[in-house]
């Protein structure tokens, strides 16, 4: 018998296989179009292992992702759990390193074009560092 959780105020309750169930989705995350129920089942196994050292098994994960498991182990959900969160931490690291990347990129353009328009844009050699990386990521220059 699975052990219940109360997931709301409308006391509905929920198993643990449906817990683990969000977090598989939640580690898979979107899938690119044709990619297979199998490919979920091997990104999660592979990050599991990865983010914990724990050994679970690829019919185990699809057992309880489909709903047919009887229970789960607790050192099974708690590998899950926290594959889950370090993914989630992952993902946040990465959106704010692209949302830097942007913001980045925005100062470089606008220091390209200070330059070209023949404005000063900043300290020389700030300007000089930032027009070769672009002359280097366009392809000019030297």
């Amino acid at each position: 018998m699975s052990e219940k959780f109360t997931e709301n105020a409308e006391d509905r309750t929920v198993s643990g296989c449906e817990i683990a169930a969000s977090y598989f989705e939640r580690i898979a995350g979107p899938q690119p179009i044709g990619a297979t129920f199998k490919s979920a089942i091997n990104l999660i196994v592979t990050e599991i292992a990865r983010a914990t050292g724990y050994e679970i098994k690829h019919s185990r994960v699809e057992d309880i992702w489909r709903g047919e498991a009887r229970r789960i182990d607790w050192r099974e959900m708690d590998a899950i759990r926290d594959t889950a969160k370090a993914k989630e931490s992952r993902d946040a690291r990465y959106l704010a390193d692209l949302a830097e990347v942007h913001a980045r990129l925005a100062a470089l353009e606008e220091m390209a074009l200070g330059a070209a328009a023949g404005r000063p844009a900043g300290p020389r050699h700030a300007e000089s560092e930032a027009l070769d990386v672009v002359e280097r990521v366009l392809g000019g220059g030297a």
